[in-house]
């Protein structure tokens, strides 16, 4: 090797060894000649070794399915950057035990400027998992925004707000507590990922305990669980929680609830985590309040239906103008539609296109948008078709007036009453 050249290479090495970007050269022949730091750390935790082996042979064995994959993309990308002497940009995917990364790699070609051929060829590849994760948290987050609004069962919603949650994060396990009204005490309602044992033990947390104090300060808890202040019994050291977060769920700076989220194999929690667990119970506290006042308007309403009972052949509705659903019907519903009043407002902002025939949704709209221009005690009259349970379709006709009105003095809601006719 000339003088010149062993410049070059001192140079070479001298700039690359402390990248945190992971960088091999690889000669003509796409035998590994050189990596530098970040590339021994990779294969440390990947098992395999790169020097002197082409990638290695991405016909050998891996490790791993998922590292033979990548290996044989790799071979291709390096074999047509020497062929066309052109950079090249990929995207790879590699997996490691416990873990796995997302690379944007570029393969920079080495060409002898007297004989215009490829020597050696660079690839340079940059980990970009943190930059991929915080995308899809941002998709599960804005998922999880839109599924809430039509959920009306509050073990449901839990149930899919924790689920999200640990989508999200690298969090394995968890669940979520509902403060009863009158003890105080926080009551487990959902969970995933712990054994039963462990569930009954941390069913239920006393009002005049260390942990609910710590809740009802506002402020979420990030910890190695052993530093918990809690008995560590037999119960909770066979479950072998590493970390926790516990992240208070308020509501009108009252705490509602509590969302937990563990880890049985990480030792650490992360900012990204962090600020994910509480962009998730920011929004929890909201959809609690809600289902349980709709739920308590459904139980304070049943003497309505009692009532109405005598008047077999007439609904009484609440329909929401702003949320387009209806937040309560009375049961004979089901003797005009073959469905109940709770499967009704189970389908939530979809109710309207649902249930109203296609022809008749236009003018249906029309009829809401001109309810929002009555003026007090005025009624408006609409007759359309429903889908009945069975599939066929059922003339209706809808009598409505304005039932509430925001601060602005704005309608948001009506309340009306619907019968079954022949026809128009």
């Amino acid at each position: 090797m000339n003088q010149e050249q062993v410049g070059k290479d001192f140079y070479f090495k001298t700039l690359v060894q402390n990248s945190q970007d992971m960088i091999i050269r690889y000669n003509n022949e796409l035998e590994v000649i050189y990596f530098n730091h970040a590339v021994e750390e990779m294969q440390s935790e990947a098992g395999i070794k790169l020097t002197g082996k082409s990638i290695p042979d991405p016909d050998g064995e891996a490790p791993v399915i998922e590292m033979q994959t990548h290996l044989k993309d790799r071979h291709r990308a390096l074999q047509e950057c020497l062929k066309t002497a052109k950079e090249l940009t990929i995207r790879e995917y590699l997996f490691f035990p416990g873990d796995h990364r997302h690379l944007l790699t570029r393969i920079i070609p080495e060409v002898d400027i007297e004989s215009g051929n490829v020597t050696s060829l660079l690839a340079v590849s940059q980990d970009i998992t943190d930059l991929r994760h915080n995308e899809k948290r941002g998709i599960i987050i804005r998922e999880l925004l839109t599924g809430l609004t039509d959920l009306v069962d509050l073990n449901e919603a839990l149930l899919f707000c924790l689920d999200k949650s640990l989508i999200a994060t690298k969090f394995d396990s968890g669940g979520i507590y509902i403060r009863d009204e009158e003890s105080g005490a926080l009551e487990l309602v959902v969970h995933r990922g712990l054994s039963e044992a462990f569930v009954k033990r941390v069913s239920s947390v006393k009002p005049d305990s260390p942990t609910m104090k710590m809740v009802l300060s506002g402020q979420p808890i990030y910890e190695e669980y052993q530093n918990l202040v809690v008995s560590m019994d037999e119960v909770r050291k066979k479950e072998g929680l590493r970390t926790i977060a516990v992240a208070p769920i308020m509501h009108s700076q009252r705490c509602v609830a509590c969302l937990n989220l563990a880890s049985h194999t990480s030792s650490e929690i992360n900012s990204v985590d962090r600020v994910t667990v509480e962009t998730i119970a920011a929004q929890i506290g909201g959809v609690i309040t809600r289902i349980k006042a709709e739920q308590e308007l459904w139980e304070r309403n049943e003497f309505i239906d009692k009532l109405i009972s005598s008047l077999p052949d007439v609904v009484i509705y609440i329909f929401d103008l702003v949320k387009k659903k209806n937040i309560y019907a009375s049961n004979n519903l089901k003797k005009i539609l073959g469905c109940t009043a709770k499967e009704f407002q189970a389908m939530g902002s979809k109710v309207l296109e649902k249930t109203i025939h296609p022809d008749d949704l236009q003018p249906f709209y029309d009829h809401l948008k001109e309810l929002e221009k009555l003026e007090k005690g005025e009624i408006k009259h609409i007759k359309y078709r429903m889908k009945h349970c069975d599939g066929h379709w059922v003339w209706i006709e809808n009598r409505d007036t304005i039932f509430t009105y925001d601060e602005d003095g704005k309608p948001i809601q009506t309340i009306g009453t619907a019968v079954e006719i022949k026809s128009p």
